[in-house]
């Protein structure tokens, strides 16, 4: 898992602000959703880029080496 509490803060510069305390007490710390759902936005933005590099190279790729290995 990615610590991504000061990844967010630097990107988007929100404050956590707990939607009440037992709401913090199971993990939800926070009243941002993107916040909440961890480290899973930047696997899906991994997902993302990954998957158009790979459409980008079977489009542009001249060599048969290069759509093989995409």
């Amino acid at each position: 898992m990615i610590p991504t509490e000061e990844i967010y803060e630097y990107f988007f510069g929100w404050t956590n602000v707990p939607y009440s305390e037992a709401a913090d007490n199971i993990g939800y710390g926070s009243r941002v959703f993107i916040e909440n759902t961890g480290s899973m936005l930047i696997y899906f933005l991994i997902i993302l880029v990954e998957q158009l590099v790979v459409a980008l190279l079977l489009k542009f790729s001249c060599s048969e080496k290069i759509r093989n290995f995409a």
